[in-house]
């Protein structure tokens, strides 16, 4: 049976008392107070914590959003991140408040004058909901749904005009909505799309003022916002032309595998709730009926993408929450009933869900409300007590980060790669910030080249903190593919910490000298030789979708890639491959997988360990079988604090010492040759690059338990030309365990050499032990090679 104006009305049963009114002003004042920050997060370290806090920064320093940051978040991105930093901490709580009386004034429209005590349960649902994308996103939803509802109303009654307080809340919600873009990027297709089903059916309902106020609103409220966190007007769209990349590689990029069970759970009360909204208010109402279900066909679409592309534990909680705000607003527009059975299906989706990804907590839950009215209360009473409490904490938070990252003084601009951005804050340097500030975020060719255009460009940091690092097992020299080149031709390796190696710019840097290897036609799931090369070799991949790859692209995500890497002694390493990443050209070899592998290249020491890649994908249709795969080799002038750092041997001319051998008797073991074991040794010698990492142990008596004084390493050419290398002692337990001697434990050793010959050459180790010199009687044949 089709529904009319005066069914929809009829359908909400009345809910009011003498009480209503209070009760309901209460649950709103209440709803409006829990989404602002009243006690922020504090900055610290960590990926999140870091891009949080640059964004805080940015405004601070002032830097332009869409040229000098390009980033999911805005200018108001402090709304959702909820850090405290003394320069936005005022356009935090301005922007919460006006985001949040705007979420609570689509929900009031709803529920006057039929259910006004349903109000009492948006307190609930916003503090059950852990997701600032699902209540930002309900916004623009609840003006949509609200639009729908007041029209139909007014079709029933004795006026056609609407109410004021109605119009005045719409128009505020259409403000709020010019906002939420500036807070994520992201959030302007959802936004745009649902205000235009709003200003479509108050066109059709014939407010044309209203329809025409609402876009006039939506844009002066952004303008205005932008302007008044000091952007330039004419820098807007181009914070919006660069969302586009960020927006279309999402999902090839970001995306992660999870349960199949957790979606379809998911998508059984979102196929119910579009029933719903078919029958019980759609279904009748000709052209605005369409408009509607569209409306919420594409929330929910959205939603299922933000909350199920990444598929972990933070975007799942926006998919929760939106069944829980969907049920909220069935129970203010619908039949009681029907609203009633909707939130018993969400609220069992929701259990299994947190069943099926471990979560279910549902003591945590029930008490949820408690500690968002809690932490409300305590953050008002600390702000209005103790104004000066967060300036303080804030200090101690900076002081916690500069303890875990110390840093020396550093005068001139700095940037940190991957991510860890912290530290230049909490030390107070000059940041020169690439435009993707974290490299995990540079997933296409377009954000790629614009980070390493930077380190060209008159604005580049004269230092820079390089870590090796990647999110979900990629391939590391994937993220800052473009720059990485750049960091070890054009800057040079100044030190090193634990985990980051610190890169000053030349004065004259020159450009890239990259010579093309090969260009061939590859296939997927085949291998790929890598040309040999005494250089560090790049690779660029092209692997294209499909028509059917892009369709499930477009629909939800597509099966990950992967490149192995395949070594000379025979180990895979498998990574995931981001095509988007690959496609300006990446380092292949030698295998960047640490600081250690980096700091080898800047001393230019190749050992030739990288034999083949593969790129893995699905064999379903969604990836074309040919892709394009080019070499090119790039030369690394030789760094001398670089080679220090790698721990490569000086070579020493013929010490006199070593040329008195009085013995063969030491006793050695050569363990493996740039980490090949002694077993997997060819027969006719171990073929590297120019250099050899040479791991073993050596003792001039066993049986005796004597230690050496020094190690040596012996290579002789073929002419009978020998270079000496003197090798760094290290302790071996293990060795004198097994000869029952704990006083030779300092016997295990480990030289780098680095060789400009090419050829074969023999290594030989010799013992020095209170001026005696004994040869272990090793001759292990190894082949440097061009």
């Amino acid at each position: 049976m089709d529904s009319t104006p005066s069914q929809i009305q009829s359908s909400t049963t009345s809910t009011r008392g003498p009480f209503a009114a209070p009760l309901a002003i209460f649950a709103l004042v209440l709803s409006a107070l829990l989404v602002i920050p009243f006690l922020p997060a504090m900055p610290s370290s960590g990926l999140d914590a870091s891009w949080g806090y640059a964004l805080n920064e940015a405004i601070d320093r002032r830097i332009v959003f869409g040229k000098d940051l390009i980033f999911t978040f805005g200018p108001l991105g402090s709304a959702y991140t909820q850090m405290y930093h003394p320069a936005t901490d005022g356009i935090m709580l301005l922007t919460c408040t006006v985001l949040s009386v705007a979420l609570c004034a689509g929900f009031a429209v709803l529920a006057i004058p039929r259910r006004p005590l349903a109000l009492l349960l948006l307190p609930v649902v916003l503090a059950t909901a852990q997701s600032r994308d699902a209540i930002f996103v309900a916004i623009p939803f609840c003006m949509a749904m609200a639009t729908f509802v007041v029209t139909r109303r007014g079709r029933g009654g004795v006026t056609r005009a609407l109410p004021k307080p109605v119009c005045a809340a719409l128009i505020f919600i259409g403000a709020a909505c010019g906002m939420l873009p500036l807070v994520k990027g992201s959030f302007v297709a959802v936004t745009l799309f649902l205000c235009c089903c709003s200003i479509v059916l108050l066109a059709r309902a014939r407010h044309f003022k209203l329809a025409v106020a609402i876009p006039i609103v939506v844009l002066v409220s952004m303008v205005g916002c932008w302007i008044g966190v000091g952007q330039s007007l004419f820098t807007l769209p181009n914070f919006f032309i660069a969302q586009l990349p960020i927006i279309s590689g999402y999902a090839g990029a970001m995306s992660s595998e999870g349960s199949f069970w957790v979606v379809a759970i998911w998508l059984l009360p979102t196929a119910a709730a579009l029933a719903i909204v078919y029958f019980c208010l759609s279904r009748g109402e000709g052209a605005d009926g369409v408009v509607l279900w569209i409306g919420v066909l594409g929330y929910f679409f959205i939603t299922f993408k933000a909350s199920f592309v990444r598929q972990d534990d933070g975007h799942l909680y926006t998919a929760l929450a939106a069944l829980s705000l969907v049920s909220l607003i069935f129970v203010m527009s619908v039949r009681l009933r029907i609203a009633l059975l909707y939130a018993v299906l969400a609220f069992f989706s929701w259990s299994s869900i947190e069943i099926q990804t471990n979560n279910f907590h549902p003591r945590q839950t029930a008490m949820s409300t408690w500690y968002a009215v809690h932490r409300t209360a305590v953050g008002m009473k600390l702000r209005l007590a103790s104004p000066r409490r967060l300036r303080t904490d804030f200090d101690n938070a900076n002081s916690a980060i500069r303890a875990a990252f110390p840093i020396g003084k550093v005068e001139e601009p700095v940037d940190i790669y991957p991510t860890e951005l912290a530290p230049i804050f909490a030390h107070d340097l000059k940041w020169a910030g690439r435009p993707v500030p974290q490299s995990y975020s540079a997933y296409t060719p377009t954000l790629d080249l614009k980070d390493a255009e930077h380190l060209k460009g008159a604005n580049a940091p004269r230092t820079v903190f390089y870590s090796v690092a990647s999110i979900d097992l990629r391939l590391p020299s994937l993220e800052d593919s473009s720059s990485l080149p750049i960091l070890l031709t054009q800057y040079r390796v100044a030190g090193r910490s634990e985990t980051a190696l610190q890169f000053v710019r030349s004065p004259h840097p020159a450009a890239i000298d990259f010579r093309k290897l090969d260009e061939r036609e590859a296939e997927l799931n085949k291998d790929i030789n890598v040309p040999p090369s005494r250089d560090p070799v790049l690779a660029k991949i092209v692997v294209r979708q499909t028509i059917l790859g892009k369709l499930m692209s477009a629909a939800f995500k597509l099966p990950s890639l992967y490149i192995e890497t395949k070594f000379e002694d025979g180990r895979v390493q498998r990574n995931r491959f981001i095509p988007g990443m690959a496609k300006n050209g990446f380092v292949v070899a030698p295998y960047v997988g640490s600081v250690d592998s980096v700091v080898d290249i800047a001393a230019d020491m190749s050992t030739k360990e990288v034999k083949q890649i593969r790129i893995v994908g699905s064999e379903a249709g969604y990836w074309r079988k040919k892709i394009h795969v080019e070499f090119f080799s790039f030369p690394v002038s030789p760094q001398d604090t670089a080679m220090s750092l790698a721990g490569v041997a000086p070579k020493s001319a013929s010490p006199a010492l070593l040329h008195g051998v009085s013995s063969t008797l030491a006793q050695c073991y050569l363990e493996s040759i740039n980490g090949v074991s002694k077993a997997k040794f060819p027969a006719d010698g171990v073929e590297t690059g120019n250099a050899a990492s040479v791991v073993g142990w050596a003792s001039p008596s066993t049986e005796k338990g004597i230690a050496p004084d020094e190690i040596w390493l012996a290579l002789a050419s073929e002419s009978g030309a020998t270079e000496f290398y003197k090798a760094r002692i290290k302790e071996r337990s293990d060795v004198a365990a097994a000869f029952h001697h704990a006083e030779m434990a300092n016997v295990g050793f480990n030289v780098k050499v680095r060789e400009t010959a090419t050829g074969p050459m023999s290594i030989s180790i010799l013992t020095v032990r209170e001026g005696v010199v004994q040869d272990c009687g090793i001759r292990q044949r190894v082949i440097f090679a061009k």
